[in-house]
């Protein structure tokens, strides 16, 4: 079974290390930090919704503004096969085309399924993972295969 609790958090700070990862660091009061997460072994695993708020303590709506995403530079699609494959999914996951051809409709719902398919937690492991790597390898030819693109095999 699955509990979850409502807590206010702020943003604290923000900052990438040189692997590409993000760490987020949030300050919670204390009578709202959960005593299941204080107990809990470092390196614990979390799944988080998070939700701007106003002063009245109520969802902030923001106008949605169109996302262009930039087209991938003409130096990159030269070297696909000399990127790692965690940067492959990445940037496949940005494009509505490979969206479309795993039956998605967003970057985020595209990279659950390359997760799911690739049977991993983050795409990270797609560097580390051989037989992750492969199921990878195997989706992205199967989607240049039906989309005309010509890749070749890593």
């Amino acid at each position: 079974m699955t509990t979850t609790k409502p807590i206010e958090v702020k943003k604290d700070g923000l900052s990438q290390s040189q692997d590409g990862t993000w760490k987020l660091r949030l300050t919670v009061h204390p009578e709202d930090m959960p005593v299941e997460l204080m107990t809990a072994p470092m390196g614990s695993r979390y799944a988080m919704a998070l939700v701007l708020i106003g002063e009245d303590e109520m969802p902030v709506q923001k106008p949605e503004m169109p996302v262009q995403k930039p087209e991938m530079p003409k130096r990159l699609k030269k070297c696909w096969d000399a990127i790692n494959p965690s940067q492959q999914a990445y940037l496949s996951c940005t494009n509505p085309e490979f969206q479309a051809w795993l039956g998605v409709n967003s970057e985020m719902d595209a990279a659950a399924e390359i997760r799911l398919r690739c049977g991993i937690g983050s795409r990270a492991t797609l560097d580390t993972d051989g037989v992750a790597r492969s199921a990878w390898n195997h989706i992205y030819q199967e989607f240049a295969s039906g989309t005309g693109r010509v890749t070749e095999q890593r």
